[in-house]
Order: C-alpha cells, then sequence, then structure tokens
C-alpha cells in the first residue's frame, strides 16, 4: 500500500528526475514541494494532475498503486484476473459466475463488454458481434481513444469479431501512438505487446502489412527481461511464420507447452 507522497517519489526515482523536474509549470516552490514527497503537506488534485501529465506519468496506473491504501476494493482487478483465469482455463461455468458478479456490481463498462466478450467466445457465440458494435459505437469513435486504458482493453478483447479492414486501421492508429515503446511505462507496454499479439493471431493473411513490421520491429525492441519473455517468444513464433522457419515455430510452440502456455501453444497453427 502507498501514499500519494510516496508514489510522487517512487515515480520521480524511477525517471531520474530531481524535485524541481516534477514541479516544472507548476506555482509550486521546491522547498513546498520536498514536504509534499515527505507527506507534511498536501497536493492539490489539480497540480497533481498537471504533474502526471507533465512527467508522461500514466494517471490510471498511478491511482491503481495507490486506490488500497485510501480505502478503494480493487474488485475491477479481481474480477478482471478471475476472468482471463477462466478463459484460459476454457472455463464457461466459472466465466458466467464472474459475468454475474459483474453484472451485480458497480464495475466500467469496459469489464462488462470484457465478459460478454469471453463468454461469446467460449460459447461460440454470434453475440459477439452486436457487442463489438456497440463497443465501436462507444470506444472507438473517441478522437483520444489510444489513450484510454479502457479502450485498448476493449480492442484487444473484442478484435477478432472486428472487421478486418476496420482492425488494421484501428491497430494503425495504436502503433502510431506507442511507436516509440521503451519509453512508455511496462505496464503500459505489456497492454500494447498483448494487443499487438493478439492482431498477429487474428491476421489471416499470408503476406506482411505494414502493421506487422511495425509490431515485429517493437517486439525485438523489447528489453531481454523475464516478465516479457512469453511475449517476445509469441511474436519470435508469428516471425518465424512468415519467414517459413517451420523449425523454429515447433521449437517455440513446444517451449510454450512445456513452460504451461498450452492453451496459448495449441492456438498456434
Amino acid at each position: 500500500m502507498m501514499k500519494i507522497s510516496e508514489a510522487l517519489k517512487k515515480e520521480r526515482v524511477k525517471r531520474n528526475l530531481l524535485q524541481k523536474d516534477m514541479i516544472r509549470g507548476l506555482k509550486i516552490s521546491k522547498s513546498h514541494y520536498s514536504l509534499i514527497e515527505k507527506g507534511v503537506h498536501r497536493i492539490y488534485a489539480d497540480d497533481l494532475m498537471n504533474m502526471l501529465a507533465n512527467n508522461k506519468i500514466d494517471y490510471q496506473s498511478f491511482f491503481d498503486e495507490i486506490a488500497n491504501d485510501y480505502g478503494y476494493e480493487d474488485d475491477v482487478k479481481k474480477l478482471t484476473h478471475e476472468l482471463d483465469l477462466a478463459f484460459y482455463k476454457r472455463d464457461l461455468k466459472k466465466t458466467r459466475e464472474i459475468k454475474k458478479k459483474i453484472a451485480e456490481s458497480d464495475i466500467p463498462i469496459e469489464l462488462r463488454y470484457h465478459a460478454d466478450l469471453v463468454e461469446a467466445e467460449l460459447a461460440n457465440s454470434k453475440v459477439a458481434t452486436k457487442i463489438c458494435k456497440k463497443i465501436n459505437e462507444e470506444i472507438f469513435c473517441v478522437d483520444n481513444w489510444t489513450q484510454s486504458r479502457d479502450a485498448l482493453r476493449l480492442f484487444g478483447n473484442s478484435m477478432k469479431y472486428l472487421d478486418s479492414d476496420i482492425r488494421d486501421i484501428l491497430m494503425e492508429s495504436v502503433l502510431q501512438r506507442y511507436q516509440k515503446i521503451q519509453s512508455f511505462e511496462k505496464e503500459e507496454q505489456i497492454r500494447i505487446i498483448e494487443i499487438s499479439l493478439n492482431y498477429l493471431f487474428n491476421y489471416d493473411k499470408r503476406v506482411q502489412n505494414n502493421n506487422t513490421k511495425l509490431i515485429f520491429e517493437m517486439i525485438k525492441a523489447l528489453p531481454p527481461i523475464p516478465d516479457l519473455t512469453s511475449y517476445k517468444l509469441v511474436g519470435t513464433y508469428f516471425k518465424a511464420r512468415f519467414d517459413g522457419d517451420f523449425d523454429k515455430m515447433h521449437t517455440i510452440k513446444n517451449a510454450l507447452k512445456f513452460s504451461g502456455y498450452e492453451n496459448i501453444s495449441e492456438k498456434m497453427d
């Protein structure tokens, strides 16, 4: 658990910033900000939001980290995790139980749509097409949707059911926004890589387009750290498929299978 003061200091240190950098453009003195980080002084909401924006700190991730310390139970994260597990285990019964929990709680609409799509996928239902139409009307019509965590999640979850031309256009918008992926937080990097891999799973053409080329460049640029291993492996698999390297494809599929990612391995053809 973490207070705002501690979270601000953590973000500043992580970015190798000085205290004067954090308050650039704000009517806050260095001495006052120093006391904010120590928890002596409070910070106004307007100043906090401007500070996060000026220093390119993802506000949703920032507030996710401190929410529990202020009495907010992270029901969304818990239910999302349960839903993801149900999906990867292909457990339709569990999915419907979680969907009922979501319907009975005050949960953002993004997670409700997510539950609808997971249920439709596991039940092999055509309902998902209607849901995607609603998603298109409510989410993707907004100019800055690529900056919205919820909209990005919806795009990733609904991609299978989107018209291929629409999917290509939306993916292009995402890649333009996150072309310098290493400059973003790790959580954002993972979110975009998951969307990119989902795009590859649903890309059925034999010839690469500009989106696939950018995705492979993006995956290659990811740092070789344990948290990103499975993502880099899956991306390498699809690159090998375009290159016709069947031995590499077989090796990667087996590596994923033996590492506990049977469902992902089985989806690869």
